[in-house]
């Protein structure tokens, strides 16, 4: 993702600061598609095509 792009995004529902997922973070969400981790790292958004799906009920929480 551009990094300009990703450094004006953030988690709708706190604010914090989103980033692009490691694979090792990948591992602890239900899912292993593309992410961007909340700055706590609890939580974590889709991203499709490209797209970041910043919606709160799209959010994908750690397990």
């Amino acid at each position: 993702m551009d990094p300009a792009l990703l450094s004006t995004l953030c988690c709708p529902e706190t604010g914090q600061a989103l980033r692009e997922a490691t694979a090792e973070e990948r591992s602890h969400f239900r899912d292993a598609r593309e992410l961007l981790v909340r700055e706590d790292g609890r939580a974590a958004y889709p991203v499709h095509h490209g797209i970041p799906q910043l919606i709160v009920e799209e959010q994908v929480r750690a397990e």
